[in-house]
This record gives structure tokens, C-alpha cells and sequence, in this order.
């Protein structure tokens, strides 16, 4: 899907965008986009820069680590970490590491992002792209608010101090052999709005509608983007959140893999009260609201303990 469209000032161009996009969101929750305007020079120093702070010794990278003492952004080591337990599900632990930060505008309960001093400009990357990714992820919440028939700036009140979170993924080259079912990152469903997605390979699958596993193109200057758990419940289940995995074959598993991907989240003071979306579907309707900030963290609660007899 071309962004640009949406933007163009052609009303036919931004209404078919929206369209299509309306298409997507109720029928597979993932679609890719280009012409996003997130310059090459942009990913490519977070990227390179992320590889390079991937490849510091342990020690150093655990100098900022994740859920120490309830801390909610840092480095999480391998096997740290599995997504399927975030389902309720028995999980082995995931094959991948991670750093993630959360916003710069701190609002309400949000922590204050602690950056690491090595690599050098870091921070200064980073920073640069986390706020192209709130550049686009803006851009996607009008065309978002358009197709659920809503006012263009709907959202605009909901996200002005959001929670959203950066998070680098390593999947690094492990020598065989390797336990049965244990994935670079396990079935899961993203928790927020919507994750705007960078890799560097093949991997990712999503779950279709006949229970079949689908791999995702990567295709250069693109985005894979996928709705959350959150829009899932806002629209009373007319948007599907879409259960997704990362997987390796054995030879897959010699060869290194990386990510980065921005989870865009609400403030997390909004009280989601569900849509009364004007279509004709035979989805369950929700009833209750919720907090955002207590559901956010009920998730990541349950994807980061690593007891697996916890998991009911």
C-alpha cells in the first residue's frame, strides 16, 4: 500500500487508500506500506547502529537491563523472554535478545528511558528515529480514524503523551542443535495500537483465517505494519489482531537476524471504551472499558516471567 496516496491532494487517491486500508484491517490485521517518507538515511544509522550495540560484550549491555527492579526498558537476553505465554499458552522461551526504549514525553506512569553510553550517538540515532516513527505513526492514525468512519483527528486527544516503545530485536546465529518448537520469537499478538515493522530477512508468519502459516515479504523501503490487541478491542473485534510468529529452519538458525520495531501506544490514562463500528459482521461486541496502562502491562507481565509452571 502507498502511503503517499493518502496524502495526495486528490480526494479519489486518499479514498481509495482508505478503503483498501479498511480492507486490511478487518480481513488480515498486516499490510505493507511505501512511500511512508521515514528517509534511507534515517533507517540505516538506527540500523547500523543498533548491530553495533548488539555486538558489545554482555557485560556492557546489561549494564541497562530490563525488568530489574520493575524497570520496563533496557536490554532482555536470550531466552528472557516468550511471547506465547503473553496467550496464556505453554511456552519454551524465545531465541532472540532486545533493547528497547519507551517515549521521550514523559506523562502520567511512564518511566524515564535510561540510555546506554556505547555505542557512541546512540541516543542521538535513536532518538532521530523514534520520532519519524511518531511522524508516520500519526499519519496511519488519521487514515486509521477515516476508515472506521471516524473524524480524521480523532485520535489526536488519545496519543498526545503516548506510551509507545522502540524495541531492537537480535535473532543470533545458533549452532545446531536446538530444542524441539522453540522459535526466534513465539505465536504471539502485538499488545497496542499497531507495530510498524523493520527486518532484514525472512522469518516472520502470520496466522490466515484457515490456520495456515504465511510468510511475509520483505521488501526493500517498505514497513510491515500490524494492528495490536488494542484496535482489536476498541473496534468490538471488527479489526483483527493477528497471531504471528518468527521461526528459523535448522540452516536458518547459522544465519544472524535483526528487527526494529516501534509498538505505538495510547496514553496510558485512556479509557478505551469500545466503538460501535457501523458494519456488518457477526464479531462478539465489548462491552466493559479498559484502562490502557493495566492492560499494556498484564501483557508484558505474563510474556516476561520465566517460570513456565506460573503459566495457567
Amino acid at each position: 500500500m502507498d502511503l503517499a496516496l493518502f496524502q495526495s491532494e486528490d480526494p479519489q487517491l486518499k479514498s481509495e487508500f482508505v478503503e483498501k486500508l479498511r480492507w486490511a484491517c478487518s480481513n488480515i490485521g498486516f499490510f505493507i506500506i511505501k512511500g511512508h517518507g521515514v528517509t534511507e538515511n534515517c533507517v540505516n544509522d538506527a540500523w547500523n547502529i543498533t548491530k553495533t550495540y548488539f555486538d558489545l560484550p554482555l557485560y556492557e549491555k546489561r549494564k541497562i537491563l530490563l525488568g530489574l527492579n520493575g524497570y520496563l526498558y533496557g536490554y532482555s537476553g536470550l531466552e528472557k523472554e516468550a511471547l506465547t505465554r503473553s496467550l496464556g499458552k505453554k511456552s519454551l522461551p524465545d531465541l532472540k535478545e532486545s533493547f528497547c526504549v519507551g517515549p521521550y514525553n514523559i506523562q502520567w506512569n511512564c518511566q524515564k528511558t535510561i540510555w546506554p553510553n556505547k555505542p557512541h550517538g546512540f541516543k542521538q540515532i535513536w532518538m532521530q528515529y523514534y520520532m519519524a516513527m511518531e511522524g508516520l505513526s500519526n499519519t496511519l492514525l488519521r487514515a486509521f480514524a477515516l476508515a472506521l468512519n471516524l473524524e480524521e483527528l480523532w485520535f489526536k486527544d488519545k496519543t498526545n503523551y503516548h506510551a509507545s516503545a522502540l524495541r531492537a530485536l537480535n535473532y543470533p546465529a545458533l549452532p545446531p542443535p536446538h530444542k524441539k518448537n522453540q522459535l526466534r520469537a513465539g505465536e504471539h499478538t502485538d499488545y497496542g495500537t499497531f507495530t510498524i515493522l523493520k527486518s532484514d530477512g525472512p522469518g516472520l508468519q502470520v496466522l490466515n483465517k484457515k490456520g495456515k502459516w504465511i510468510h511475509v515479504k520483505n521488501l526493500p523501503n517498505t514497513f510491515v505494519v500490524n494492528l495490536g490487541d488494542l484496535m482489536k478491542f476498541w473496534t468490538s473485534n471488527f479489526w483483527v489482531s493477528t497471531k504471528h510468529r518468527v521461526i528459523a529452519t535448522n540452516s536458518d538458525y547459522e544465519q544472524r537476524r535483526q528487527s526494529l520495531a516501534f509498538f505505538h501506544n495510547v496514553n496510558l490514562d485512556t479509557i478505551i471504551k469500545p466503538l460501535e463500528v457501523k458494519a456488518d459482521f457477526s464479531a462478539p461486541i465489548q462491552k466493559h472499558p479498559i484502562l490502557f496502562g493495566e492492560f499494556l502491562h498484564q501483557k508484558h507481565k505474563a510474556a516476561t516471567e520465566l517460570s513456565i509452571r506460573k503459566v495457567k
